[in-house]
This record gives structure tokens, sequence and C-alpha cells, in this order.
């Protein structure tokens, strides 16, 4: 759960971890796009398609 410190800026938990297995790595931005972990709704996935298209 985030917490708001005295400044206003959000720190979230630290103890959190998730995991992604990419089956392959997608040939094309459309199909990188179509990817479960492209919708912005956690930072764990954002970072997991940070990393898979930066190996493209």
């Amino acid at each position: 759960m985030a917490e708001i410190s005295a400044n206003g800026i959000r720190k979230m938990g630290s103890n959190r971890s998730e995991s992604f297995t990419f089956a392959a790595v997608p040939a094309s931005l459309a199909k990188l796009k179509i990817l479960p972990e492209a919708s912005p709704d956690s930072p764990f996935k954002t970072a997991a398609l940070t990393v898979l298209a930066l190996t493209i």
C-alpha cells in the first residue's frame, strides 16, 4: 500500500515482487502492444514490458 510522505511524494512498499514470463519476443510493435503487460495499471508490468522492448 502506498504512503504519502510529508512533502506529498507517494512511497510504494518495497517488499512486493511479481514475475513475468514471455513465450517469445514480439516481432512488431503491434504485437508488443497487445500483450497483457502493456496495460499501465502496474509498475511491475511496465518494467517487464520495458525490459522486453529493450531486447528487440
